[in-house]
C-alpha cells in the first residue's frame, strides 16, 4: 500500500497551471493521469487510513445477485482504465469513500437497467455521442449518493481502453470527462479540494453584495482545464489560483454559488483579498477531513510558564531553564539519537536513508522517507528497540529493527517535524513528536492512542523521560512538563481491550469488522474531524435497515463506555447508535439476521446497570442519554420505572427532566399500568413547560382513555414557543419538534385539527413551513381538515415571509375542488401579486371553473408550453366554453405549442368542445398532436362525426401505436360501432386489461358489447387477478350477468380498481355493495394516497354516492 505525503507549505502549487498539467498528461497518456490523480492527492494532504482498503472489485462482485446479474451485460468489455483505477494503491475513494459520497457500480452496469433500479434512460435516438444503429446504452460506474446523478462510459466505446464518461442529467446525459482516467481526476479536484481544504463559500446573497466578483474571478484566474462539473442540478467550472481552487457555479440553484477552497488559511485570504472579497473570520471554514482538520489558528510561541496547568489536566509546568546555546536543525545535516544504554544507535540523512545500529552489529539501512529526514529517536523497551524518524514534509514513521519497517507511517501533518522523543513509561513505550507549527502529539505505542498539545512554535528539540517528564526546548528555554498518563490518554485501557477481540472474524455492513478498533477510537479521540469520520462510520458499519452483524454485540459496550464516559461532541450519536441496536430486531424478518439483533439488544441489555448508574452521574446529557436507551425495553418496566421517577424527583436540567417522562411513557405505552395519574400530576403541576409537553405526550403514548384538562393546551404552548428545550431531546432529535409533538394526537382528529388551525394562525415565519406541511398532511388523512385548515392556510397567502406565502399556496392548491372554500383569497391574489405567482393561480382558479380567472386565463393561454397543469386549468372551465373558444380556435388552428395540453382540456369539456371539431380535426393531420386531438374528439362523442374520415386515415396511417389506438377509441366513441376500432385495440385486452382500458369501455356503455368475447377468457386465464376482475367489472356493466356480481361487489374499494367495479354496480341486486360504499362515503379519513389525495378522494366519494343512488332508485 502506498502512503501519500503532503506537499510541504512552502512548496506553493500554482493551480492557475493545472491546465498545463492536464496537457501534458493527455499527451503521455492515462498512466500520466494516475500520476496527476496521486500528485493532487499528495498536495491536498490526502493519506490513506490504516488497514485494508474499504471498498474493492472483489467485495462489490461478491455483493452481486442473481437479480444483480440481469442488470450487467457480460458481452461488453470492461475499460481497462476503470479497472486500473480501482487498483491504483493510492486510490482514495477505496480507502477513504466517505469522502466522495457515491456509490460505485462495479462491474458497471446498463442504462436503461432492465431490472429498474437503475434511474437513467438510454440515449436518445438523436444525440451528439453515437450515431444511427449505434448501441444507445449506457454503462454505469458511479452514482451520486442519492442516485441524482450517474455517470457512465457508452456502451458503443467499451472496447476503448479509456474512453469518454458522461453524466445523467435532467437535460439527460452530457460528456462529464474526456476520459476516465480524467474523470476520476475530477471527481478527486471536486471532493479533495472541499474536504481537506480551507473553505470559504458564498451564499448567492453575498455574491450579490460583491458587485463585479464573478468578473473579477474570470478575469484574474485561468480555468484549469476540466470540464464543467455537473451534479445536483449544479453546472460549476473550477478556477485555478496558487495553493488555492476556486469553484463557480455557472447556472443551477447551488447553496453557495462560490466557493474558494485552500491548500492553507493564507493562501485562501490572499485569493478572498484579490478578489475583494470581505472576509469575516468565523466564514472560513478549516477542513473537514485530513491532517489538518484539527488544526488550530494563533499558536505563538513556546511561552510557558512555571505552575501552568492544561485545561484538560493532561500536564502542568514544572520549571523553566534559560535557554542555551541555540541548536535547531539545518537542511542537509545528518541526525543522530542513541538510547540511554547505548545499545541502539539510530542517523539519517537528508536523502530520507535511516541507519540503525543495535550494539556491535553491522548497521541496517532503509529508505523510509521520501523528504529529508529532520528529527529521529530511539529507546529499547521490553519488546525490542524501537526507532521513530520524522522528515520534512511531516512525515513520522516507527521502526521495531530488526523487523521490517511498517509501510504505513504512524502519522503525519502538513508542517515539517521539528523534533522527537522515546521512552519507556510505567504505561509502556511511548513517542513524542513536535511539528513545526507548535502541536506536540504523544502517542502511547501498545495502544495506539495519541493525544495533541498545542505547547508553541520555536520547538527545537524534545526529551521524554521514564518517569513521564517531556522536556521541551524552544526559544525560551527548557520547558519540563510533568504528564499525568491517566489523562493523556484516557482512553487507552479501552483501545488495549479491543486488541483483545478477533475483529477479523466479525463482519459488520462493509465486510471484515477489522475496522471497527479504529472507528472507535476516533470517537474516543479529542479530534473533531477523527470524531465525525467515526461516527460516521460506526453508524454505516453497524446501522442498516433490515440487518444485523456479529460485530454489533462486540461493539456495544466501548459504545456504553464512550457515551458514558468523559465529554465530547458525539454523546448523542453514541446514544442513538444504542437505540437503534435495541430496536433493530423489530425491523427483521429474516430468521439468521433476527438472531444477530437480538444477540445486539441482549448486549445493550446487559449494560443496563452501567445506565441506570449513569442517571444519577453529573453530565445531564449522559443522563438524558441513558434515559433514552433504557426505554427501549418496556419489559423491564417494573424496575426501570421507578428508577426514572426518582431521578426525575431531583433532576434539575430541562432537556433532561422532560426526557425523563419520555421515557417513562415509552416504556409503558403498550402496559395496563401505565403511571398515568403521575403523568396527569406533570401535566397540571410541573413548573417547566417542556415537561408539561412531555407529560401530555407520554399520556398520548399510553392511550389515556380521554383527554385530561389542559393536554392540548400543553402541546400549544410548547409548539407556539421560538425556542425550547425540546429541540434537544433524543426522541426529536433526527425529526422535527412540531411532528414529534403533533404525531402523538394522530388518534384524535378533531383535538390534532383544531391545535393546527390554532397554530397556523399565529404562524411566523420560523414555524410557518413546518405548520403549514403538516396541515396539508392532515388535509390528506382526515376529511374533516380541510373545512377548518383551508381558511387559516389562505390568511397566509399574503404573509410578510414569502417562503411561508409559498407554502400555504402550494398546499391550498393540492386540496383541489376543495379550494374552492378559499377561492376569494386566491382571486384576491390575481391583484395583488408578481405574474409568476398570478400564473400559479390562474391554474389553480381555472380548474375550480372560477369565472375570475377568465381575463389572465385568455392571456395565459398563448403561454401554455410553460404552464403546468394546463390541462386541468382548462378542463376545469367547461362552464365558461362559449367565452374561451374564441380564445382557443386560432391556437388550435395555428398548431401552437402546446396544442396537446389544450386538446386534452377541452376533451374533458365532452359535447360543450362541439364548436372546434374543425380545429380538433386539423391537429389530426399534424405533427405531434394527433393523440390528443382523437382523444377530445372521441370525448365530444356523436357531434365530432365530420372527423371520422381524418380519424379512419389515422386508424391505419398514424404514425405512431398510440395515435392509431386513440383514433380507434374515437371512432367506437363517435359511431357506437367497436368492428373496426377493435382491429386495433383487440390487443389491449391481452393478456392483461388494465383499470385504465376498462374505464374507457365503461365510457362505451352498451356500444362497448363487441368487446365482451374478447374480455371472457380473462375471467379465467389472466395474467393477473386485477385484469380478471376488471374484465368481470365491465362484463357485469354491459351486459347485467348476475353471476359476475357477487366479484364486482367484492372489488369495491377506494383504489383505481375499487372505483371500476363501484362503477359497474347498478340495479337491487347489487344491494349487497351498500355497506362498502357507505364506508367509502362516510369515512372520516380521507381513503388516497399521494399529494392529491383530497382530489381524488373526492371523486371516490362522488362515484360511490352515484352508484348509491343507482341502487337505491332500482330498488325502489
Amino acid at each position: 500500500m502506498v502512503s501519500l505525503r503532503c506537499s510541504p507549505v512552502s512548496e506553493a502549487v500554482d493551480y492557475g497551471r493545472f491546465a498545463e498539467r492536464m496537457r501534458r498528461a493527455a499527451e503521455r497518456g492515462r498512466s500520466a493521469f494516475w500520476e496527476l490523480l496521486r500528485d493532487f492527492q499528495r498536495e491536498w494532504g490526502y493519506q490513506d487510513p490504516e488497514g485494508p482498503p474499504r471498498r474493492s472489485r472483489q467485495a462489490e462482485e461478491d455483493g452481486f445477485d442473481e437479480d444483480d446479474a440481469a442488470r450487467v451485460d457480460v458481452s461488453l468489455p470492461v475499460p481497462e482504465a476503470l479497472k486500473e483505477w480501482w487498483d491504483l494503491p493510492f486510490n482514495s475513494f477505496v480507502h477513504s469513500p466517505r469522502l466522495y459520497y457515491t456509490h460505485p457500480e462495479w462491474p458497471p452496469t446498463i442504462r436503461p437497467d432492465p431490472t429498474g433500479q437503475g434511474v437513467s434512460d438510454a440515449l436518445p435516438v438523436c444525440n451528439p455521442f453515437v450515431g444511427p444503429g449505434e448501441d444507445r446504452r449506457v454503462c454505469v460506474f458511479m452514482a451520486e449518493y442519492e442516485y441524482c446523478n450517474e455517470w457512465g462510459y457508452l456502451a458503443a466505446e467499451a472496447c476503448r481502453p479509456d474512453p469518454r464518461v458522461l453524466v445523467s442529467t435532467e437535460d439527460g446525459w452530457l460528456l462529464q470527462g474526456r476520459s476516465i482516467s480524467e474523470f476520476f481526476l475530477q471527481l478527486a479536484v471536486q471532493r479533495l479540494s472541499h474536504n481537506h481544504g480551507w473553505r470559504l463559500p458564498l451564499y448567492p446573497s453575498e455574491v450579490i453584495e460583491h458587485p463585479g466578483l464573478l468578473e473579477r474571478i474570470r478575469g484574474t484566474y485561468p480555468e484549469m482545464g476540466l470540464l464543467p462539473w455537473r451534479e445536483l442540478g449544479v453546472d460549476s467550472v473550477a478556477y485555478g489560483a496558487p495553493d488555492a481552487i476556486i469553484h463557480v457555479g455557472r447556472w443551477g440553484v447551488a447553496d453557495y454559488p462560490v466557493v474558494i477552497c485552500a491548500r492553507t488559511r493564507e493562501a485562501l485570504v490572499r485569493v478572498a483579498r484579490t478578489l475583494r472579497i470581505d472576509v469575516v473570520g468565523p466564514w472560513i471554514e478549516p477542513p473537514r477531513h485530513g491532517p489538518d482538520s484539527d488544526q488550530e489558528g494563533g499558536v505563538g510561541p513556546v511561552a510557558l510558564t512555571e505552575g501552568d496547568v492544561d485545561g484538560l489536566g493532561r500536564w502542568t509546568v514544572m520549571a523553566v531553564h534559560p535557554a542555551g546555546p541555540a541548536s535547531s536543525f539545518t537542511s542537509g545535516q545528518v541526525v543522530s539519537a542513541t538510547d540511554g544504554d547505548g545499545t541502539v544507535t539510530v542517523t539519517a540523512d537528508a536523502g530520507g536513508r535511516v541507519h540503525v545500529r543495535l550494539g556491535d552489529a553491522e548497521p541496517q539501512v532503509r529508505k523510509l522517507h521520501e523528504a529529508e529526514v529532520t528529527a529521529v529517536a530511539c529507546v529499547r523497551s521490553d519488546g525490542g528497540p524501537l526507532v521513530v524518524t520524522g522528515d520534512a514534509e511531516g512525515t513520522v514513521r516507527l521502526w521495531e529493527p530488526p523487523g521490517q519497517p511498517p509501510e504505513q507511517p504512524l502519522t503525519g501533518r502538513k508542517e515539517a517535524v521539528c523534533a522527537l522523543a522515546a521512552a519507556v513509561l510505567p504505561t509502556g513505550p511511548a513517542v513524542a513528536a513536535a511539528w513545526g507549527d507548535g502541536l506536540v502529539r504523544l502517542r502511547d505505542v501498545r495502544s495506539g492512542v495519541d493525544t495533541d498539545l498545542w505547547l508553541g512554535t520555536g520547538i527545537t528539540g524534545l526529551e521524554l523521560g521514564s518517569d513521564g517528564e517531556l522536556q521541551v526546548r524552544a526559544g525560551n528555554g527548557t520547558t519540563v512538563l510533568r504528564l499525568d498518563s491517566e489523562r493523556l490518554w484516557p482512553h487507552r485501557k479501552i483501545r488495549l481491550r479491543l486488541n483483545e477481540i478477533d475483529w477479523a472474524s466479525l463482519r459488520h455492513a462493509m465486510g471484515g469488522a477489522g475496522d471497527i478498533p479504529g472507528l472507535i477510537m476516533k470517537v474516543a479521540t479529542p479530534r473533531t474531524g477523527d470524531l465525525g469520520e467515526g461516527i460516521d462510520g460506526l453508524k454505516e458499519a453497524l446501522l442498516r435497515w433490515g440487518e444485523a452483524y456479529s460485530a454489533t454485540s462486540a461493539a456495544v459496550p466501548f459504545l456504553v463506555e464512550l457515551a458514558c464516559g468523559r465529554p465530547h461532541g458525539a454523546r448523542e450519536d453514541l446514544f442513538v447508535i444504542l437505540s437503534r441496536i435495541s430496536r433493530a430486531h423489530e425491523e427483521i424478518d429474516d430468521e439468521r439476521m433476527r438472531s444477530l439483533a437480538l444477540e445486539g439488544r441482549a448486549a445493550v441489555e446487559a449494560q443496563i446497570p452501567a445506565l441506570v448508574a449513569a442517571l444519577g452521574g453529573s453530565d445531564p446529557v449522559v443522563r438524558h442519554g441513558a434515559a433514552f436507551v433504557l426505554a427501549d425495553f418496556p419489559e423491564r418496566a417494573l424496575e426501570l420505572v421507578p428508577v426514572l421517577q426518582a431521578r426525575y424527583a431531583v433532576e434539575t436540567d430541562p432537556v433532561t427532566a422532560a426526557a425523563l417522562v419520555l421515557a417513562v411513557g415509552d416504556l409503558t405505552k403498550e402496559r395496563r399500568d401505565a403511571p398515568l395519574e403521575w403523568l396527569r400530576g406533570l401535566l397540571a403541576d410541573a413548573p417547566c413547560r417542556e415537561v408539561r409537553a412531555a407529560a401530555a405526550v407520554a399520556l398520548l403514548w399510553c392511550g389515556v382513555p380521554e383527554l385530561p384538562d389542559g393536554l392540548v393546551q400543553a402541546l400549544r404552548e410548547e409548539l407556539a414557543a421560538s425556542e425550547s428545550a425540546l429541540e434537544e431531546v433524543l426522541w426529536l432529535w433526527e425529526g422535527d419538534r412540531h411532528e414529534g409533538l403533533l404525531q402523538p394526537l394522530d388518534d384524535h382528529p378533531g383535538e390534532l385539527i383544531e391545535l393546527i388551525g390554532s397554530l397556523l394562525e399565529s404562524a411566523d415565519r420560523d414555524t410557518g413551513p413546518r405548520l403549514v406541511e403538516r396541515a396539508g398532511e392532515v388535509m390528506r388523512t382526515w376529511r374533516a381538515a380541510p373545512r377548518r385548515l383551508l381558511p387559516p392556510l389562505a390568511g397566509l397567502l399574503d404573509h410578510e415571509d414569502e417562503t411561508v406565502a409559498r407554502y400555504a399556496f402550494e398546499e391550498i392548491k393540492r386540496c383541489g375542488p376543495a379550494a374552492a372554500r378559499v377561492a376569494d383569497a386566491l382571486a384576491a391574489m390575481l391583484r395583488e401579486r408578481r405574474h409568476r405567482d398570478r400564473s400559479d393561480v390562474v391554474q389553480v382558479l381555472g380548474s375550480l371553473g372560477d369565472a375570475r380567472c377568465l381575463p389572465q386565463l385568455i392571456d395565459a393561454l398563448p403561454k401554455a408550453p410553460g404552464l403546468y397543469y394546463t390541462e386541468d386549468m382548462v378542463a376545469g372551465m367547461a362552464e365558461h366554453a362559449d367565452e374561451l373558444i374564441p380564445a382557443l380556435r386560432p391556437l388550435l388552428a395555428a398548431h401552437a405549442p402546446g396544442s396537446r395540453r389544450l386538446a386534452i382540456g377541452v376533451g374533458r369539456w365532452g359535447v360543450r368542445a362541439a364548436p372546434l371539431v374543425p380545429e380538433l380535426t386539423g391537429l389530426l393531420e399534424g405533427d405531434g398532436a394527433g393523440e390528443e386531438a382523437a382523444f377530445a374528439l372521441g370525448a365530444i362523442g356523436e357531434a365530432a362525426a365530420e372527423a371520422v374520415p381524418v380519424l379512419r386515415r389515422l386508424l391505419r396511417e398514424g404514425s405512431s401505436e398510440g395515435e392509431r389506438r386513440e383514433a380507434a377509441w374515437a371512432l367506437w366513441r363517435i359511431t357506437g360501432d367497436g368492428a373496426e376500432a377493435l382491429e386495433v385495440l383487440a390487443d389491449a385486452f391481452r393478456p392483461s386489461l388494465s383499470v385504465e382500458v376498462a374505464e374507457r369501455l365503461l365510457d362505451l356503455g352498451s356500444a362497448a358489447a363487441p368487446a365482451v368475447p374478447l374480455l371472457r377468457p380473462l375471467l379465467q386465464e389472466a395474467a393477473d387477478e386485477e385484469s380478471a376482475t376488471a374484465a368481470a367489472c365491465v362484463i357485469h356493466r354491459i351486459t347485467g350477468e348476475a353471476d359476475l356480481l357477487p366479484r364486482v361487489i367484492e372489488a369495491v374499494a377506494a383504489t383505481p380498481l375499487g372505483m371500476l367495479a363501484v362503477r359497474a354496480l347498478d340495479g337491487p341486486g347489487a344491494a349487497a355493495a351498500v355497506p362498502r360504499l357507505r364506508e367509502i362515503i362516510d369515512s372520516a379519513r380521507v381513503l388516497a394516497d399521494g399529494r392529491w389525495a383530497v382530489s381524488q378522494d373526492l371523486a371516490y366519494r362522488a362515484l360511490a354516492a352515484e352508484a348509491l343512488a343507482r341502487i337505491t332508485a332500482s330498488a325502489s
